[in-house]
């Protein structure tokens, strides 16, 4: 081998080592930060969402799906609010309507659009408005008769 071919394979073959240590360079990993990761916990479960009670589905399981449910916390609208925080009203002059305040448990909606219901039924029928009556009727569909307002002094007056 002559002496320039001898330099040029030297070329190459250090030409081809700086390749691959160029290339093995750029293949090492480079430094990262490492930052400890919490250990991983897992979720409990979601809590149960609060029942809502829906009035006007209420009311259609009590066969009056057409009885317009007012939303009121205004005293001149809603009567029942003379009595505390939540209540209900029925006003004969508007038959086919109750109202009822947004301040409620679901179980004190529950009794306030039965007892409403049942005042509404008494109208209808030309039966003389009965709050003891409504609260009777009212628990007797399902509401909890411990929010049952007038119920207790009903019973103590018939002792």
């Amino acid at each position: 081998m002559s002496r320039g071919g001898a330099i040029v394979g030297a070329v190459v073959v250090v030409a081809a080592f700086a390749a691959l240590n160029l290339a093995a360079a750029s293949a090492q990993p480079t430094a990262t930060l490492v930052v400890d990761e919490p250990a991983y916990v897992p979720l409990a479960p979601a809590e149960t969402a609060p029942i809502i009670v829906d009035p006007h589905a209420l009311l259609a399981e009590h066969g009056e799906p057409d009885v317009i449910v007012v939303w009121s916390d205004d005293a001149a609208v809603n009567c029942g609010l003379t009595l505390g925080e939540a209540g209900g009203c029925f006003n004969p002059a508007t038959p086919d309507t109750i109202v009822v305040s947004t301040n409620n448990t679901p179980a004190g909606l529950t009794y306030l659009v039965l007892h409403e219901l049942a005042h509404l039924r008494q109208h209808r029928y030309g039966v003389p408005l009965d709050e003891c009556a409504a609260d009777a009727a009212a628990v007797a569909w399902g509401a909890d008769e411990a929010l049952a307002h007038y119920l207790p002094e009903c019973e103590g007056a018939a002792s």
